[in-house]
């Protein structure tokens, strides 16, 4: 489910959002998950799925950073994107790297292309 930008992920048997709140590192999965997809199985070559991605690529890009220039990615936001909880662990940063990367695959942006490698 695309909404607000990014992906609701909380999500009960019948389909219906239970809870709004957009954790990065599933943001990055899905976004990841959409990108390989597309470039490795023919029958999700779709321009629906390149969509998705790119718009939770969007997300991730406007979100996922706690600020500006920084390397560190909150853990949650809320629905429209503040950060809510900021853990020590580099689950969100593995993801959001997984996913800029395999955007930056599938659609040759240079605005993809992580250049930190510390």
């Amino acid at each position: 489910c695309v909404s607000h930008r990014g992906f609701f992920t909380c999500l009960s048997q019948d389909g219906s959002c239970y809870d709004d709140l957009k954790y990065i590192w599933l943001q990055g999965r899905q976004v990841w998950t959409y990108c390989h997809l597309y470039r490795n199985v023919e029958r999700f070559h779709t321009p629906e799925i390149l969509n998705a991605a790119i718009k939770g690529g969007a997300f991730l890009l406007s979100h996922a950073r706690v600020s500006p220039g920084s390397r560190k990615c909150a853990f949650v936001v809320r629905r429209g994107g503040a950060a809510v909880k900021v853990q020590r662990s580099m689950f969100s940063e593995c993801f959001y790297v997984l996913a800029m990367d395999e955007l930056w695959r599938v659609t040759g942006e240079e605005r993809y292309k992580v250049r930190e490698r510390d």
